[in-house]
């Protein structure tokens, strides 16, 4: 089966070239202590906790 004739380029995404034969080193597993959660997730985590508490404030002040 032929194949495309290879040429020793990075792709355009990486710019790590490996030269033939070399192991390629696998990145180092994320701690869970690393893998902190973005500033949009931390915001929208907050809205929602504090819409939720107002509510059940709410909830409270209409049941009594």
């Amino acid at each position: 089966m032929a194949t495309l004739p290879h040429r020793d380029e990075p792709r355009r995404g990486s710019r790590i070239y490996l030269p033939p034969g070399q192991p390629v080193q696998a990145k180092p597993a994320l701690r869970p202590a690393e893998a902190r959660p973005s500033r949009i997730q931390r915001m929208t985590f907050i809205f929602g906790v504090s819409t939720m508490l107002w509510l059940g404030i709410a909830a409270l002040v209409v049941a009594l």
